[in-house]
């Protein structure tokens, strides 16, 4: 399930792996010149709607709480 998924080692570990390349800052934030840190790290295709991309580090960016809300169609900041 998608649930256990989040809380796998494989999931911790390639999370990691992209916070530290994206230097723990959000990469939209980023694009405006704003240094803010990531919270999350987004799926840019979604893990439900390709489960082989869900560990695939080009698929995954660094984001924001604010950001990453705004990709789900949430609230701006």
């Amino acid at each position: 399930t998608i649930t256990s998924f989040y809380k796998s080692t494989d999931w911790k570990r390639t999370r990691q792996l992209a916070l530290i390349r994206d230097n723990y800052l959000c990469q939209h934030c980023l694009q405006d010149h704003c240094f803010t840190p990531a919270d999350m790290v987004h799926h840019i295709v979604e893990v439900k709607e390709d489960w082989a991309k869900r560990l695939d580090l080009d698929n995954l960016v660094s984001l924001c709480n604010a950001c990453h809300n705004k990709v789900h169609g949430g609230k701006c900041k």
